[in-house]
């Protein structure tokens, strides 16, 4: 006996084995041929027989030829079950005659008999079609399981294909940022120069005013550079997941006008282009969700690594916001959506923590073994 403040999983060491003795019995009753059962069945109804002959009318076995005629209506089918329990009575009367009971006449016999094989049919029949249900659920079971599969294979397509989009449509708009805008904004601060230059030149009044105008196009046009590269990282291909964090931090303190901050190791396990690609547009989401909704003049990207898994925490000090009602569907937006989809893309996941009037916080953590480094950190 176990003493007191034993280990619960002590205590359910025998069942687990009893569970595990009677999995085994099953699975090979399932592998066996129907030929093999059919002798199975029949020898022990036989061996039921025998140790009921030899245990004499005191003792009575009456449950045990159950054994055979229920087994043979689970594993066995209907047919085969009704030809058992035949048996199962037929030897039962042997037995019982061969005991030599004096008090048993023909009708007895017989009354006997049809009673005891009237019993194993109906026992016979209803395991039968408690089985016929059985499988029919299993198949059922089976069906919507093959579906449900079939459906998250498309969501998890949909989803990757959405992640895909995104990743297209922001580079696309940072191509238009750099090679469009950026341009047209460092022309117009080219012909502002050159006023500011003519005026002053000519000792007009507004030179100092078109000196201004020309710095705050320069400082429009290192916002636009700056949020172009943001859009389409470079540091990735270059040089890993760090790196291009760290642009990713730089660049959206300049971009946005914001205090941004990175706290990270000064190695990382090398991740593989998609799973560092996910990670950084995580980050990126969740500053440009600070800024935008958040109105935070603080964000602070860490990142940490133990063994098994990488994680990402982004920080910020805005306003905040109730978890409950973002987390609904119907105020859930696009952004959080990918985020999620992102991490569900690496196996990982997406934590957030929230209140109003205290900010919000971040947490995206990602098995390092699914990702691109299988040895760990």
């Amino acid at each position: 006996m176990l003493r007191p403040g034993a280990p619960a999983g002590l205590l359910n060491l025998p069942r687990r084995a009893v569970a595990a003795a009677n999995r085994g019995v099953q699975r090979w009753l399932r592998e066996c041929s129907p030929a093999s059962l059919m002798w199975l069945w029949s020898g022990g109804a036989l061996l039921v027989g025998e140790i009921d002959y030899l245990s004499g009318p005191e003792w009575s076995f009456a449950i045990f030829y159950l054994l055979p005629v229920s087994g043979a209506a689970w594993f066995s089918g209907k047919r085969n079950a009704l030809a058992i329990s035949g048996l199962a009575a037929l030897i039962w009367m042997l037995a019982e005659l061969a005991g030599g009971n004096p008090h048993l006449h023909e009708a007895a016999i017989l009354w006997n008999f049809s009673a005891r094989l009237t019993i194993f049919i109906f026992v016979a029949i209803i395991l039968s079609r408690i089985r016929a249900l059985n499988a029919g659920l299993e198949e059922i079971v089976a069906l919507r399981t093959r579906e449900l599969a079939a459906e998250t294979a498309r969501g998890l397509a949909m989803e990757r294909e959405i992640a895909n989009v995104s990743h297209r449509e922001q580079q696309r708009i940072a191509h238009e940022l750099h090679d469009g805008l950026g341009q047209e904004l460092g022309g117009v601060a080219f012909q502002a120069k050159l006023l500011a230059s003519k005026l002053a030149e000519s000792g007009a009044p507004l030179w100092a005013d078109a000196e201004r105008m020309t710095l705050l196009l320069n400082q429009s046009i290192a916002r636009t550079r700056a949020l172009s590269h943001l859009l389409d990282p470079l540091g990735i291909e270059s040089g890993g997941l760090r790196p291009a964090l760290s642009q990713l931090v730089d660049r959206s303190g300049e971009a946005f006008a914001i205090a941004c901050t990175f706290e990270a190791p000064q190695e990382l396990p090398p991740l593989g282009r998609e799973a560092s690609l996910n990670l950084y547009r995580v980050a990126q989401e969740a500053i440009h969700n600070a800024v935008a909704h958040g109105a935070a003049s603080s964000v602070v990207v860490q990142v940490e690594c133990d063994p098994q898994a990488l994680t990402l925490t982004i920080v910020d000090n805005g306003r905040g916001f109730s978890i409950e009602t973002v987390e609904s569907a119907r105020h859930q937006g696009m952004g959080l959506r990918i985020m999620r989809y992102r991490t569900a893309g690496l196996e990982g996941r997406l934590n957030i923590q929230s209140a109003a009037g205290r900010g919000c916080k971040v947490i995206c953590s990602v098995p390092l073994a699914q990702n691109g480094f299988p040895g760990g950190f």
